[in-house]
């Protein structure tokens, strides 16, 4: 789990960890290859079922590009924040942590710029990474999950749900 750089992920809106270059695109090529894994499933099958039509090489090449292009623009989209207008910080921070704790997270920084929890449940080498990033008026919410598809999908909009639904609510 790393620290968001604050002032940069207000400014443009977008993820953005306080790691080298390398290692934060790195971060986000290992996602995209485990968000695409049934995709390569996909692509296997594919290239079985067209075999017949087209040459085995190209479809088996062309379907694994289109298959790893669309798992990065899946993970790229996770690094994309989520705005939560918010009338009173202290409220949305108490709310938060409850309910992040409620679906396993363990809250591992919480100050006035940004809180973020890891969640390993159930699981020993991938984890789940929540960032909140605090603005004036808003908040930026980000959920980062390491899972194939659709389970990181799945996962990342059932946490931003719940906490909207929460923060609405209270």
């Amino acid at each position: 789990m790393y620290t968001p750089i604050v002032s940069q992920t207000i400014k443009d809106e977008k993820l953005r960890l306080e790691t080298s270059f390398f290692m934060r695109h790195f971060l986000v090529l290992l996602q995209s290859v485990i968000i695409g894994i049934p995709f390569v499933f996909l692509s296997i099958l594919a290239t079985e079922l067209l075999q017949s039509y087209f040459s085995k090489s190209v479809i088996l090449y062309t379907s694994l590009l289109l298959s790893f292009f669309i798992s990065y623009l899946l993970a790229k989209h996770q690094h994309t924040a989520t705005k939560l207008r918010i009338a009173n910080s202290s409220e949305f921070k108490i709310s938060v942590v409850e309910t992040l704790e409620e679906l396993g997270f363990k809250v591992t920084n919480n100050n006035n710029n940004f809180l973020a929890a890891t969640c390993t449940q159930n699981r020993v080498n991938i984890s789940d990474n929540f960032y909140a990033v605090y603005t004036k008026s808003a908040v930026l919410i980000f959920c980062i999950c390491e899972l194939p598809f659709p389970f990181s999908l799945i996962k990342s909009k059932s946490v931003i749900a719940t906490i909207k639904a929460r923060c609405k609510s209270g």
